[in-house]
């Protein structure tokens, strides 16, 4: 028999099944969504309890547990001086509303994990932890200890990853399971900006759009007093109060760094009020014409190359600021691109147009070579277990990767089980989050594999 047949056989006993389902349970159960501190707990009382949950599990099964101030832990396997990591997170988003399921509680339902973190990431987390185990029960010894890192700040800043390199040597390779298989060999840097585009009309009341900046506009409105009766459009409500117009704006939600098939409502809203004669003005008509692109060609920052493809930029946040238009664009860069550039092109396209935009640090991205032979072991490890061909892909989304010297996204979903509860639903931030049993199964034989590739590797 085989390593990927053993690891499944492992995990398919029923004891260890339920054991595994106990676990994500205690973790689930816990609502760690990362606040203020309190006390020794520097991201709140729920993140400082789901860590000590998660330490207390991985000493049940025998690893050595450290607490590195509450800002993450680590479990670990082995003595060598020598380290590969694995970085997972255990803090999650707010639930928000709409679940079918009850967001803080396990729910086995058909093969599937359901609950807020199974996916991202208290799940892959345990699947990582298991696949330690495996590791350890069955006596494998390897020329490197194996550390477990787990945080508690990934969702709102990955502050913890910067205490843990100041508290303990970086491992000389990670993976972070917070994807989809295969491996991530390179994500694009992050920043966001925002640009003032002048005054609106006295008539215009308010105007807003979107909810974070992270994401296209899906909505976005505005109360305008006219006595105008608007003609109706596609994607437009309007309501009347008395003298007021309160015009809103659908449009197609994405993330920022997947726009391709959406549409910004606030495009949307500027069109039409332009169009009906409502509100009228240059940074209006700018807005418009920005909202409608998503590779930030009116800001003279469209760039592409052969890893990444094209920068995306996307306008998430519009609102009103003491009478003046203002928005907030996102943008996910190609890290061969000099950040400098792109921001003095924005802010230089803004004065342009007499508008003035303040550009915010980036988060950089990475980029590693799909040769190295880590990279190899881990791509050959999937393709094994998957049972076809795997390459390296980079992405525009962000992860831990970025914030450790030497870190990959590495799984832990697997596309093939994703979407079962359709659009905007099942997946990481979304309602009735979840991870299928069979990607629990399969990522814990592709760790295995993985560090065991690694290993031999360093024979060859």
């Amino acid at each position: 028999m085989d390593i990927a047949e053993k690891v499944k056989e492992y995990m398919d006993d029923p004891a260890v099944e339920e054991q595994f389902e106990s676990d994500l349970r205690e973790l689930i159960e816990i609502p760690s969504v990362a606040g203020a501190a309190d006390g020794k707990y520097v991201f709140g009382r729920e993140c400082g309890r789901v860590l000590e949950t998660a330490l207390a599990i991985g000493e049940k099964y025998g690893f050595r547990a450290e607490n590195h101030d509450y800002y993450c832990g680590s479990l670990v396997f082995g003595d060598n001086p020598r380290e590969i990591g694995i970085v997972a997170h255990l803090d999650v988003v707010p639930c928000g509303g709409g679940w079918s399921y009850e967001p803080y509680a396990l729910t086995v339902d058909g093969g599937k994990y359901i609950g807020r973190g199974t996916e991202d990431d208290k799940g892959p987390l345990l699947t990582a932890l298991y696949a330690m185990r495996y590791l350890k029960e069955s006596g494998e010894k390897l020329p490197f200890t194996v550390r477990l890192i787990m945080g508690c700040d990934e969702e709102v800043g990955s502050s913890d990853l910067k205490h843990f390199a100041s508290v303990r040597r970086v491992p000389e390779f990670s993976f972070t399971p917070d994807a989809e298989f295969p491996v991530c060999i390179g994500e694009k840097g992050i920043f966001s900006f925002d640009i003032m585009l002048g005054e609106l009309p006295g008539g215009v009341v308010s105007f807003r759009g979107g909810t974070v900046s992270n994401a296209v506009a899906d909505s976005a409105s505005c109360t305008v007093i006219t006595d105008r009766d608007p003609s109706p459009a596609p994607g437009i409500t309007i309501s009347r109060d008395g003298d007021k117009l309160v015009v809103t704006a659908s449009g197609k939600g994405a993330h920022a760094s997947m726009p391709e098939n959406s549409v910004n409502a606030v495009g949307v809203l500027c069109k039409y009020l332009i169009s009906e004669g409502l509100a009228d003005t240059e940074g209006l008509r700018f807005l418009s014409e920005a909202c409608s692109q998503y590779r930030g060609e009116i800001f003279g920052i469209d760039k592409t190359d052969k890893d990444f493809g094209y920068l995306t930029c996307i306008c998430g946040l519009a609102g009103c600021e003491q009478g003046v238009l203002k928005a907030n664009f996102n943008v996910r860069y190609i890290p061969s691109t000099p950040y400098d550039s792109i921001a003095e092109s924005i802010k230089k396209s803004a004065e342009k147009h007499g508008f003035s935009a303040e550009v915010y640090s980036p988060s950089p991205g990475y980029h590693v070579s799909a040769d190295d032979r880590r990279i190899r072991a881990l791509t050959d490890s999937c393709s094994e277990v998957l049972g076809v061909s795997c390459a390296p892909y980079t992405m525009g989304g962000g992860t831990y990767a970025r914030y450790l010297k030497n870190t990959v996204a590495f799984g832990a979903t697997i596309e093939k089980y994703r979407g079962a509860f359709g659009e905007g639903k099942g997946g990481a931030h979304e309602r009735d989050e979840y991870l299928s049993r069979e990607e629990v199964v399969k990522a814990a034989q592709i760790f295995v594999m993985s560090l065991l590739r690694i290993a031999r590797s360093e024979d060859q």
